[in-house]
């Protein structure tokens, strides 16, 4: 007699559309006046600056010590809260 297992299959992680990072020329655009966070997250917000590139934010973040995966992140978070926009 054959001994089968029910294992459950593994999970395969949804594709994401590759985060663009070194080579993105977006321009970002800060719309608010004042910085608006706290913490770690206000010094990464105080590198945005209006008219630099999304690679040239994610450069800087990296320089200051930060993951360019956060600098993606705090991006896609700051247009997500209308705190920047990025076209």
């Amino acid at each position: 007699m054959e001994k089968t297992t029910n294992t459950p299959a593994a999970k395969t992680p949804a594709a994401k559309a590759p985060a663009k990072t070194s080579d993105d020329n977006r321009k970002i655009k800060v719309l608010v006046s004042e910085n608006p966070k706290r913490g770690k997250s206000r010094d990464r917000f105080a590198l945005h600056r209006t008219g630099s590139t999304v690679a040239q934010y994610v450069a800087r973040s990296v320089k200051a010590g930060n993951a360019a995966s956060l600098a993606m992140a705090d991006i896609r978070w700051d247009v997500a809260k209308k705190l920047i926009a990025v076209g």
